[in-house]
This record gives structure tokens, C-alpha cells and sequence, in this order.
């Protein structure tokens, strides 16, 4: 027993030392790794939002036209109202050969008060939300072709470490002639 000799201080010291330095890198790592899982969740949110709002918007306005009534086309132009910031047209109800049925008067805009994507059956008085999280929307025309609608979204979305997530898509959509 007497060469048996036991552990200093100092050494003893040390070694807490040099552990706890690892488990304080280790915890900061995992923080970090959350925070950077989080934030990403968020910007994926955001970004799922606003790909469902464009494809949702995208069927419905290739699907109109903006023929004269008396060529076929709806009984009312597609309309860009509100500066940029509401979108209403007709989808067709059939279509046998050139001949088109008209249906529903279909309206999109982004729900005051809210960052509600909202697709409105004016026609029947139904309210669908489309997207969650969608901070602007902007319809438009190409200056070189009336033919086609520009929509662009921004979805925003605050993850859970606080941090801003934000995605702004753009599309163009040709209407049927």
C-alpha cells in the first residue's frame, strides 16, 4: 500500500477542468445544431407555402382566357385589381372541342390582417385558404405580353430561435388565348 499514491489536487483540478471544457463545447454544439434545424424548418415552411400557393394559382389562371365573350372567351377579362394585389378571372366549367362553358369567378389575394392566402368562389360565396405564412403577393403582366400573369409571393415566417425565415418566388403563367 505504501506505493500506491493517490490523486493531487492540482491533477484532480485539471482533469474537471478539461472536462467540463468538453461538455461545454459539446452542449454549445447541440445548441447550435437546434437553433440551425429550427431555422431551417422554418425557411422550408416558408418555402412549401408559397411553391402551394404558386401551383394552386398556376391551375387555376392557365385554365382562363383573355378572349372577348363574344370569341369564346369569359364573360369578363381577367382582372389585376387592388395595385397588383388581388387577381379575378373565370375558369371554365366544360370544354367540347372549341367550345367553352364558363363557370365559376374565381378571386386570389392575400386576406387583410393576416398572412392568409385566400381563393375566393365568387361565384358560389366559398373562401378557401390556400397558404399560411404569405407576407406579400403581387400580380402583374409582362410589358412585352398581356398573355402572360406575373406572381410574385413572399412568405415569411419567424422560427422557434426567433430568426426570420423568408422565400420570394416568382412565376410567370401563360392564359389560354
Amino acid at each position: 500500500l505504501k506505493g500506491i499514491r493517490g490523486v493531487t489536487l492540482v491533477e484532480m483540478l485539471v482533469t474537471s477542468t478539461l472536462g467540463l471544457l468538453l461538455i461545454g463545447s459539446v452542449t454549445g454544439l447541440l445548441s447550435l445544431g437546434r437553433t440551425v434545424w429550427q431555422d431551417t424548418e422554418a425557411n422550408v415552411a416558408t418555402l412549401q407555402d408559397a411553391r402551394k400557393a404558386l401551383n394552386q394559382i398556376a391551375y387555376d389562371v392557365s385554365r382562363s382566357s383573355w378572349r372577348d365573350p363574344a370569341n369564346g372567351g369569359p364573360p369578363s377579362p381577367i382582372e389585376i385589381r387592388a395595385g397588383g394585389r388581388r387577381l379575378r378571372f373565370y375558369i371554365p366549367q366544360s370544354i367540347v372541342g372549341n367550345n367553352i362553358a364558363w363557370g365559376d369567378w374565381i378571386s386570389y389575394y392575400r386576406a387583410t390582417g393576416s398572412n392568409r392566402l385566400v381563393r375566393q368562389n365568387l361565384t358560389t360565396g366559398e373562401t378557401r385558404i390556400v397558404a399560411n405564412d404569405i407576407n406579400s403577393i403581387f400580380f402583374g403582366t409582362l410589358p412585352s405580353d398581356a398573355n402572360v400573369i406575373t406572381i410574385s409571393i413572399t412568405a415569411r415566417k419567424t422560427s422557434l430561435s426567433t430568426r426570420q425565415a423568408q422565400n420570394v418566388l416568382q412565376t410567370n403563367i401563360t392564359v389560354r388565348n
